[in-house]
């Protein structure tokens, strides 16, 4: 299942209760909203590409090949100074309403408040 975003898209490649696996294309000059999750935690690896990860308030340059792990409630995003191809697993209760938008680029910000994905 494709997903269009604003910033790219991704697809849904495994999915069962505990663990969701997900290719995610990030478009160069883009990034995805500044967000957090309560009910899982995700681990992404970077298959192409370059860009900026934003984990907490610390920025992390990443390239292909690194791994970021990225736990509950931890603040995140991505930049894309590339196109950029991720590989992201979610471990957890992937709820589609579990994203907490703090800043959006495309005007998708909750101010915190649960948002759809």
């Amino acid at each position: 299942m494709k997903v269009t975003k604003p910033w790219g898209h991704y697809e849904v490649i495994f999915q069962n209760e505990q663990t969701t696996i997900k290719i995610l294309f990030v478009k160069k000059g883009h990034r995805t909203s500044l967000q957090f999750h309560e009910l899982r935690s995700e681990k992404w690896l970077i298959l192409d590409g370059t860009g900026m990860a934003q984990l907490h308030d610390d920025k992390i340059q990443v390239e292909k090949g690194g791994i970021l792990s990225i736990n509950k409630f931890a603040k995140h995003r991505i930049q894309a100074h590339q196109d950029m191809l991720i590989l992201e697993a979610s471990f957890g209760n992937f709820d589609e309403f579990d994203i907490y938008r703090l800043e959006d680029d495309y005007d998708r910000c909750s101010n915190g408040i649960k948002t759809k994905n």
